[in-house]
């Protein structure tokens, strides 16, 4: 009996410290939170089950409430996805709308009395200065490229940063040169475009004068330039100059002699 009454002195204490500490932690709970009641019955040594049941149904209908917050949300993030989504489809159409009505405009301009043909022309151009500026670089140094303004030439000039202005500014020379180079360029790419598959060829190119506007170096350039065109015997490149250097550079030639008489040729 005293051993039984020892081993339940030991649990009684223990459950006194328990107590306590239990005490203790709900006195520092009831501090840290607004648990007056909590803290009241503690302090007049009641106990505070009533006031925590409270407590914890109260915390449970919260609970409930979030959860129902929760859900309601997620049903409308949802809606907002659907909704996103569809958007995303009716801006897509929008564009195509758009565009759409973007080519028809385009088409109701360019059928127009005058725009169909100056939108040819204009297309025309610039193929025509694309290939013209192969040309117009090789014969003038790199320098000048023919860009096209609506329905007028420009060139621009590489020796002085690319600034572009329109061919009535270029001198005599370089004048010659444009139109040499866009001549070639007309040579080689208007049977190109013709209507059909079966439009006829530029065989042959007479350039009449313009040579003596040149220096010896682009004149040299030039004339390089005009033997590899007819190089290939497809097309027949005449000039008609009054330059002795230039002509003893052709190969074969038509030479006209002036008298009292008359004129007379030689072919050489």
């Amino acid at each position: 009996l005293k051993q039984q009454a020892r081993t339940s002195r030991d649990q009684a204490e223990s459950a006194a410290r328990d107590a306590g500490a239990a005490v203790a932690t709900l006195q520092q709970l009831a501090s840290a939170n607004p648990w007056h009641d909590v803290g009241t019955e503690l302090k007049a040594g009641r106990s505070p089950k009533g006031s925590l049941n409270k407590r914890l149904q109260d915390a449970d209908a919260v609970d409930r409430q979030v959860n129902q917050q929760i859900g309601v949300a997620t049903t409308e993030i949802k809606r907002i996805e659907e909704g996103i989504a569809k958007a995303k489809g009716i801006a897509a159409e929008a564009e195509e709308a758009r565009a759409a009505g973007s080519l028809a405009r385009d088409l109701a301009t360019l059928l127009r009395v005058t725009g169909f043909p100056n939108y040819i022309r204009e297309r025309a151009l610039k193929v025509l200065a694309q290939d013209g500026s192969h040309r117009l670089l090789d014969i003038s140094r790199n320098r000048y490229e023919f860009r096209v303004d609506g329905q007028e030439f420009l060139v621009a000039d590489n020796w002085n940063l690319g600034e572009t202005r329109s061919v009535k500014t270029l001198s005599g020379g370089e004048t010659f040169l444009a139109s040499l180079a866009l001549a070639l360029a007309l040579a080689e790419g208007l049977p190109a475009m013709g209507a059909t598959a079966a439009s006829g060829t530029l065989e042959s190119l007479f350039i009449d004068e313009g040579f003596s506007n040149l220096d010896v170096s682009t004149l040299d350039d030039v004339v390089n330039a005009l033997e590899v065109i007819g190089a290939d015997g497809n097309r027949m490149v005449g000039m008609v100059t009054h330059l002795e250097e230039l002509a003893e550079r052709i190969g074969r030639r038509i030479r006209v002699h002036k008298s009292e008489s008359g004129s007379t040729i030689t072919i050489e």
